[in-house]
């Protein structure tokens, strides 16, 4: 039977840490932490909880130091969470049939990255409403999942990469792996953090962002992360512009960077230059209500009327997106009544 660790790098996280080990009990064989400089009780909490501790310094790299955590683990497959992230328990079901598959080396697992708005997005992912069952997460109103490499055989040609927004995925691929996709779900708190603890591991991300651009010029990626820091969390429209911009150069099949490029543009007032950037972005709802933004700027409203009935989900609508349907379609009438002289029709609803 396969064997299974939790590899996990940390510092100065004690309000997190106990139930991120108590969540993965039963499903690991040990767990393996290294400390890049903790001066709380996270040490104290970890080995009560029978985890083997390692010191290791930090070099604003966290790829190097998810790296050094590697070297301590000694089992067939390795499961990375961070410290305010929680496996949740239907994993115990899934994990050893899926470390039981001789042809992969690394799965895909969801991340569920609750929030405080349904009005939030996490990249290109806007929120849904929170259904969960799992008792931490029920005080928020939604989440937003995303995807990475979090389950994945221990093997010296897997390693992470990335000084920041690290991956194996890019190393299992370039060795011929198989990456699959899985069912274990990983709950993520740490958007859901006090302003202050987010505006300081965002002024960490930016410097490390930026060095990393540095050591990897022409990687679309890392032109894209930071430009999405510099956009959501700095405000610095422009800048985060010309880093989308130069992602969508150097891989013109980086969707998520032409449709920020176009959120971006519709920011700076280019609605025209916005439309562009969004043909390339894909057919997903989202894309579609940003389009219906940019013809609204234009002033073409039935072609925004058109974008957001793309847009619209059968089974559940924004209140905000049918508000954004009436108007359109109300100003669709207004433009239709000035060009023919003619009198509003008595019953606008025909036109949505």
């Amino acid at each position: 039977m396969s064997t299974l660790a939790l590899s996990m790098i940390v510092r100065n996280c004690e309000k997190h840490i106990r139930e991120c080990l108590e969540s993965v009990r039963g499903c690991v064989d040990e767990i393996r932490i290294a400390d890049t400089g903790s001066t709380d009780s996270t040490l104290c909490v970890a080995s009560e909880m029978g985890a083997r501790v390692i010191r290791i310094p930090w070099e604003n790299d966290f790829a190097k130091a998810r790296n050094l955590a590697l070297q301590e683990v000694h089992t067939d497959w390795v499961l990375v969470l961070d410290a305010d992230e929680q496996l949740d328990p239907s994993a115990s079901h899934y994990l050893p049939g899926l470390m039981n598959q001789p042809k992969v080396r690394g799965y895909l697992t969801s991340i569920r990255n609750y929030v405080l708005s349904t009005q939030d997005y996490v990249w290109d992912r806007p929120a849904v409403p929170n259904d969960a069952s799992f008792e931490r997460a029920k005080q928020y109103p939604a989440y937003a999942e995303h995807q990475n490499v979090r389950l994945f055989r221990r093997s010296p040609e897997i390693f992470f990469v990335g000084r920041v927004h690290e991956t194996v995925g890019t190393t299992i691929e370039s060795s011929g792996g198989k990456v699959s996709p899985c069912p274990v779900l990983i709950h993520h708190f740490g958007l859901v953090e006090d302003p202050d603890t987010r505006a300081q591991k965002n002024r960490l991300y930016r410097e490390m962002g930026r060095q990393k651009l540095l050591e990897m010029p022409e990687n679309a990626q890392a032109h894209f992360e930071l430009g999405l820091l510099e956009f959501e969390d700095f405000h610095e429209y422009q800048e985060a512009l010309r880093l989308f911009r130069r992602a969508c150069e150097l891989n013109p099949k980086l969707s998520v960077s032409w449709f920020f490029a176009g959120v971006a543009n519709l920011k700076a007032g280019q609605p025209e230059e916005a439309l562009r950037c969004l043909k390339n972005a894909g057919a997903r709802p989202l894309v579609f209500e940003i389009q219906g933004d940019a013809f609204y700027a234009l002033g073409q409203f039935d072609q925004a009327r058109r974008a957001y009935l793309r847009a619209f989900d059968a089974v559940k609508l924004p209140p905000e997106l049918g508000s954004k349907i009436g108007l359109a379609s109300i100003s669709t009438v207004l433009e239709i009544a000035n060009a023919t002289s003619n009198p509003l029709p008595h019953n606008p609803s025909q036109y949505i």
